[in-house]
């Protein structure tokens, strides 16, 4: 239409309105079907990775590159895990058991496990 034959028509202009032609007019037809018919929205969920690489490991253990770098055969001597060969990357996993271990968390678990109060009228 034109804007001749819309000046005087408020239905043409209705028509030609954006936001009323987005409601009428969905550019995604399925969006708004799967909407209209109840569908639940998929979830999305975070993902935490468990392998990470260098840089999202300095991160993690709140270090720079450059002194992971200075520091790595001091720390793999002292037990801290290498980057998987395969994956390219440290386990997250392994780097929260070495860091356990570390600061005496796991060392504690452990025996609180074997002292289980529970446990021992069963005995």
């Amino acid at each position: 239409m034109t804007v001749s034959e819309t000046a005087g028509n408020p239905e043409a202009l209705e028509r030609n309105d954006p936001a009323t032609r987005a409601e009428s007019q969905p550019r995604n037809g399925a969006k708004l079907a799967a909407r209209r018919s109840g569908m639940p929205r998929p979830t999305i969920v975070p993902v935490t990775p468990r392998v990470l690489n260098t840089i999202t490991l300095c991160a993690y253990i709140g270090r720079s590159p450059t002194w992971l770098a200075e520091n790595r055969a001091q720390l793999e001597a002292e037990g801290f895990p290498r980057p998987d060969p395969l994956l390219g990357g440290y386990d997250r996993m392994a780097v929260d058991l070495w860091l356990d271990r570390r600061s005496g968390i796991l060392c504690t678990a452990a025996m609180t496990a074997n002292n289980r109060s529970w446990d021992k009228s069963a005995k």
